[in-house]
């Protein structure tokens, strides 16, 4: 893999993965949420 887009969206809270739906497939996520779905990659 050369080029990795990611796109990342941080919201406050803790244990928080709000979907987002106008973009299928993606959350706004806490920090500790952030970490779980960056190990995941």
């Amino acid at each position: 893999m050369d080029d990795l887009i990611f796109p990342i969206f941080v919201k406050h809270g803790k244990g928080e993965r709000k979907p987002i739906p106008s973009m299928v497939g993606h959350y706004q996520l806490s920090v500790d949420e952030l970490v779980k779905e960056a190990e995941e990659v």
